[in-house]
Formats: structure tokens, sequence, C-alpha cells
């Protein structure tokens, strides 16, 4: 095939124009990059949830928090904050932010060993449960990310419709084509190759290497070329969702700098806090709820009167295509791959997928291998992360109604991830216990979710026997008086976000204004 010199993205949203912004930042001009989009097929902006990594992908196509977070109502993330996952019903935070190690062992291992009698792991070990209580940005007002005090990535909410308008005009400004029209015929050469997608009976597109953007319709992908679908719907049994947007009760509400999970009957509940409002949904299984009951208890929940409650419907899919990309196409963002929303993995499996991309770019020489290799490298990441879901569900010792019966019965635990929970019902996740493939999600999170989601502690590591209980006070005091002294310094959310949007436009139409007044660039996060 050799480096493509024409592409061709089906669909635009979130997925389409990050892949336009990305691809013309690598190729610029040198290659012809054309998205066709159909205006008739809207999108999903109900509020999406990112990883920490999204900040490298605007550093990358240079642009900064001023330019694309106040026309796509971004907000700031810190951690996942977990309610009444677990039979105490008690709250608890995944973070971002690692815990540090003493003599080895990691902090958790000491808490275990000393503390956990007296406070929560989360508390203990992160600033960060503090701070999102607090409501606190994750950076002072000069614009400086508290970073330098505690090793801390941060992640963003946003509304993923505005962002894609807001990338669509980047683009297009930066010189990638843009085709309205609807893709009717896809026409299919003898060697499997897609040579063309029809517009209508004047207007079709020809390209070397087609972006399959289409959304769980998988037009080209799944449709075109017939690549299979496996699914995980045996392993994770939600598949529907009713999805609302809440405005704040005044001008003046918190901004919470974290996403909430708040388990349900049959599923759970998403908040996704915006600059202008929340975005939330119910997530769950429709075997063991039907859609009346599920949005009568997601109404309770919400505390919306009837009158104020028109939630919009979704049914999804879990799974991913068994090759992403197949010939020359490739299926990006929900056309390749979908896990529920539970860890906010879409936009990370469209940035992670645009990298392994151009890492596997082809150039004539040893294609199908390249070809291969992505594929794999995609597979592992995506099964991965459906292992990490399942944990969430099959950890939780909740046992309350059928559906969470069922997470300990019925949901099918693959093979390896089996292994692993039976060793760490004796001994916490560690870097050689967790899957070595990458899939985003380090040896911590593991830690997190099996102490977050029962009320089983595994012992401390044996090594603590031999060892000084004292040897890990200093660390928890300097964790203290950091959460002292951030909480201290650090601005609200809804001050930073109020500094961050002046001068911005911020009637959610996507168009920039001018920079942020009263702030400095803010600054690099590792």
């Amino acid at each position: 095939m050799g480096v493509p010199r024409s592409i061709v993205i089906v669909g635009g949203g979130t997925a389409g124009w990050m892949c336009a912004v990305y691809l013309n930042h690598a190729f610029g001009r040198r290659v012809d990059i054309t998205l066709v989009e159909s205006p008739a097929i809207g999108t999903i902006g109900v509020g999406e949830a990112s990883f920490n990594t999204l900040k490298s992908f605007f550093d990358t196509v240079g642009l900064s928090e001023a330019d694309w977070m106040p026309p796509s109502q971004g907000t700031y993330k810190l951690a996942i904050r977990f309610v009444d996952w677990n039979s105490a019903r008690r709250t608890f935070y995944h973070p971002f932010q690692r815990y540090d190690d003493v003599d080895g062992l990691g902090l958790v291992e000491w808490w275990l060993h000393t503390r956990s009698a007296t406070e929560t792991f989360d508390d203990a070990c992160f600033t960060a449960p503090a701070l999102c209580d607090a409501a606190l940005a994750p950076k002072t007002l000069d614009g400086t990310p508290f970073e330098h005090r505690v090793a801390y990535p941060y992640g963003y909410h946003f509304d993923a419709t505005l962002l894609g308008n807001y990338l669509r005009t980047v683009a297009v400004q930066r010189g990638v084509r843009h085709v309205q029209g609807t893709v009717g015929a896809i026409d299919v050469d003898e060697t499997g190759n897609v040579t063309r997608v029809h517009l209508d009976a004047e207007r079709a597109l020809e390209g070397e290497l087609f972006i399959d953007c289409t959304g769980f319709r998988g037009l080209i992908a799944r449709q075109a070329l017939d690549e299979p679908w496996e699914s995980f719907s045996d392993s994770l049994l939600c598949d529907r969702a009713l999805a609302l947007r809440v405005p704040y009760r005044d001008s003046h509400e918190p901004i919470r700098p974290h996403t909430t999970a708040t388990a349900q009957s049959a599923g759970w509940v998403w908040d996704i806090p915006l600059k202008q409002r929340v975005g939330t949904g119910y997530v769950y299984s429709s075997a063991f709820i039907d859609d009346d009951a599920a949005a009568e208890e997601f109404r309770a929940h919400l505390g919306v009167p009837a009158e104020e409650f028109d939630p919009m419907p979704i049914r999804f899919r879990s799974g991913r295509l068994r090759n992403s990309w197949v010939n020359n196409c490739v299926a990006l963002g929900l056309s390749g791959s979908f896990v529920e929303p539970l860890e906010s993995t879409t936009i990370f499996f469209i940035q992670y997928e645009l990298l392994q991309l151009l890492n596997h770019i082809p150039d004539g020489s040893g294609d199908r291998e390249v070809r291969a290799s992505f594929n794999r490298v995609l597979a592992d990441c995506v099964d991965g992360v459906r292992d990490f879901l399942v944990m969430h569900y099959h950890c939780s010792d909740r046992v309350d109604t059928p559906f969470w019966r069922a997470t300990k019965t019925a949901l099918v635990v693959p093979d390896e991830l089996a292994q692993r929970l039976a060793l760490w019902r004796h001994r916490l996740p560690s870097a050689s216990s967790v899957n070595p493939r990458y899939h985003g999600f380090y040896p911590y999170s593991y830690v997190v979710m099996m102490l977050g989601m029962t009320e089983h502690r595994p012992p401390s590591h044996p090594l603590l026997q031999f060892a000084d209980a004292l040897r890990a006070a200093p660390a928890f005091a300097a964790l203290s008086q950091t959460r002292r002294e951030l909480c201290a310094v650090l601005p609200t959310h809804r001050d930073y976000l109020d500094a961050l949007y002046d001068g911005q436009d911020n009637d959610g139409d996507g168009d920039r204004g001018s920079r942020a007044h009263g702030l400095a660039e803010p600054g690099r996060v590792r």
C-alpha cells in the first residue's frame, strides 16, 4: 500500500474530527485528508469524561486549554467518585494520582498494616479526595498546576458534540477538506479494498486509506467489509442507557472536579459536571429491569419532577471488531470497539488508536505484518479494559438485587482475570501480577478497586511483619501536610473556570473568542 497520499474519514463527531486534526498535524498538506459527514446524523452530547492522557493530544496538535475548553464547556477531572458500589454503601475515589512507595512497598500496603482501622485508604494515601470534596481546581489562578508539589495528572469533562464542532473548525482552517453528505453505496474491489464511497448519484469520494468513524453502525468495516464483531455481553451485562442534561440550580453551585458513578439496582448512574450544566445518565441491563422501571428509578435518583424529565434512550453493544484494521480501512471509535462508559475509556480508545495508526503507518513493505501488529495491540488494549471493568462488578460485594447477584454468578470472568483475582484475594495487585499488556490502567488502579468494592481486606505484605511500623509515618504526615496546603491555596473549580472562560465565547456555539484574561498559559502536566 505504501504511505497513503489520500485519506477519507467517514463520519464526524469527536472521533472523526479528532482523527482529522491529528492526522493533519502529522502529515500536513502533504496528504490529502477529506472528512465526510451527514448533516442528518447527530451525535450524543450529554457529557463526556476522559483519561488524563487527553492533555497530550491537545499539546501535540497545538491547542491550549484556553483554546478548546470554553467552546466545549470543558471542566477538570481529578478522579471518579464511586457511590454505593459496596455492601456498606461506602464512597471511595479512583484518582489519577498514584500513591508513593516506602522501602519498596506501596503506601497502601503500609496503610493495611498500620492505619486501616482508623481511616479510609483513599483519604490516607492520596490528596485527590480532599480536593474533590472541596470542589477545588488542579492549579492556581496563575496557571501553575499543583503537580510541582504532588505528582498528579488530571483529565477533563466536556460536551462531546461541542468539542467535535470546535475541532471541525480547527481542522478545516488547517486544510482538511470537509464534505457534507450521507454515504450510500461503498465500492469494494476484488482484493477487499474500499475504492470509493458514494454520496449520491453525482458524488463519490476516492481514497487510499479509509477511516470508519460511523459509530455503532460500522458502515464500512462491519457492514461493507463484513468484519466480525466479538461481543462482550456475557462479561459486561449492561446494554442500555438513559441520558439527560441537568442545569445547575444557581450560578454559584460548586462544579465538582470529578466524575461520579452511583450504583443502582440494575446498573449505575454517571454524573459529569460541565461548566453550565451536568450530563447524567443511567447505564443498565435490560435483562434485569425494563425501560419504564429504569426511567422511574433514574428520575427518583435525580429528584427531577416528571414534567422536566425527558431522557434520551441509548442502546449499545459492548465488544470489538475482530480486527480494527481491515485491508485499507481502519475502524475508529465506536465503529471499532465499545465497552460501557464506567471508566471513561471511549476517548482514550480513540486517542490510543490514532497513536498506533501513526506507529503502524504502512510503507509498502510488510503491510500485512504491520496491520497484524496494529490489530493485536488494539485488541489487547480493549480486552484489558474489558477485564478491568468486569472486576468492578465481580469484586463488588453487593448482592441485594438480581443484577448484583448475577455479577457474581452469571457474569463470565475471562480466564486470565480469574487467575489474578484468585491471587488478589490474598495479596494486593502489583506490577508483577496485573495485565502486562498496555490498556491504560496501572497497578494502583487495581488496588483501588480491590479495596473499594468490598469490605474484605487482604493481609498486608508479609515483609511488613519484619519492618518498623513507623517507617511510613513521615510519608503519611507529608501527604496530610500537602493536603492542607493545597486546600488553602487552590481556587475553587468554578472560580478557576470563570477566569479561564473570561473573554471567551460561552454560549455553546463552538466559536472561540479571545484568550482568557487573568491566567497564564496553563503549565504542562506529565
